[in-house]
């Protein structure tokens, strides 16, 4: 399980799956594909700068990226 906050600490999404940081595009396509495959909602998250809830999922099971 992971946790993950933006950089103004106004969303913050608990319990997630797994964080994911992918450094190059293999690592990006083998992210996707493990969180496809667990059937988990994968949001795009990038350096957390939004203030806006970004659409995480809460309420299931999920990771970011």
């Amino acid at each position: 399980m992971a946790d993950w906050d933006n950089w103004a600490d106004t969303v913050v999404y608990k319990q997630l799956e797994k964080e994911y940081e992918p450094k190059n595009r293999d690592e990006l396509a083998n992210c996707i594909k493990e969180a496809v495959s667990n059937g988990w909602k994968l949001r795009a998250v990038g350096q957390g700068h939004a203030w806006s809830n970004l659409g995480a999922p809460s309420r299931t099971r999920g990771a970011v990226i």
